[in-house]
């Protein structure tokens, strides 16, 4: 018997009335399923270290991590749209890089779920931010997907720790801003710069080699608040992408910052109006 996503994503919107079900929901993605999911998870990862030579065409990553989030946004009737922009200041398209950084806005839960997911990428966030998505956040550790640092080690040491990440996905994501922001719009490009740490930014400049992108997306914490406990059905996420940034094209890091600190501020003020 075939279920229509359709009809579970109806029978979720009557349930959201109460609190209850969101925790149903929140134990269902961050828990149950994660945990029946991590064996075959650690199971693939003995499979392609000690078989990578013998059967070469069967070693791939598993991807329970990116069904769990599908499975999510279908349960809410989550739906996304890019926007596109082609004007003096800002030039929107809607195609990903196909190798580097995605620097995408902080505002929830939801982050975790949607941005690796919209943008087929890893992501780079601290031990703590794991404990927010319980054991999902075990399960993307051990399918190479969450690269989990500690902020007390040195820029250089957490770089190359993102470097050696490439080997598993092409594209690293993470939130420059550094924690979740609520603001709305942002006054002008001073501001801009003051919202975004420039670590590792300045380690992506140094070395040269990847380029940068911009994901910037409205409406997420309208989707998950797990400190309010609700879910809202039928959000829409709205997103727009930068064209690529290349350390390499600018001569100095503060032009680089500068650059991605201006539009950041146009694209920003764009996805959110």
């Amino acid at each position: 018997m075939i279920i229509n996503p359709y009809v579970i994503s109806i029978l979720f919107f009557l349930m959201f009335k109460h609190q209850i079900f969101f925790l149903i929901l929140y134990v269902m993605l961050a828990i149950i399923i994660p945990i029946i999911c991590i064996p075959f998870a650690l199971s693939q990862n003995v499979f392609n270290r000690y078989f990578e030579d013998v059967f070469p065409k069967y070693i791939e990553q598993s991807n329970f991590s990116k069904y769990i989030s599908k499975l999510l946004f279908i349960c809410l009737g989550v739906k996304t749209r890019f926007l596109k922009l082609d004007t003096n200041h800002l030039k929107l398209n809607n195609k990903f890089i196909d190798k580097g950084f995605i620097l995408a806005n902080h505002r929830s839960t939801t982050d975790f779920f949607f941005d690796p997911l919209i943008s087929e990428s890893s992501f780079i966030g601290r031990h703590l931010a794991t404990l927010s998505v319980l054991f999902y956040g075990l399960l993307v550790i051990i399918e190479n997907k969450y690269l989990s640092i500690n902020r007390n080690k040195s820029r250089n040491i957490i770089f190359n720790m993102v470097i050696d990440h490439f080997n598993f996905n092409n594209r690293m994501l993470f939130w420059p801003e550094g924690t979740r922001r609520k603001h709305n719009s942002i006054k002008d490009i001073e501001e801009s710069k003051s919202l975004l740490k420039p670590g590792l930014l300045k380690s992506i400049y140094e070395y040269k080699e990847y380029p940068v992108q911009i994901l910037i997306t409205k409406n997420k914490e309208k989707v998950l608040n797990e400190k309010k406990l609700y879910a809202n059905y039928g959000v829409e996420l709205i997103s727009t992408i930068s064209p690529s940034i290349h350390p390499k094209d600018y001569e100095t890091f503060d032009d680089f910052y500068n650059k991605i600190s201006e539009i950041w501020f146009y694209q920003f003020n764009f996805t959110m109006s």
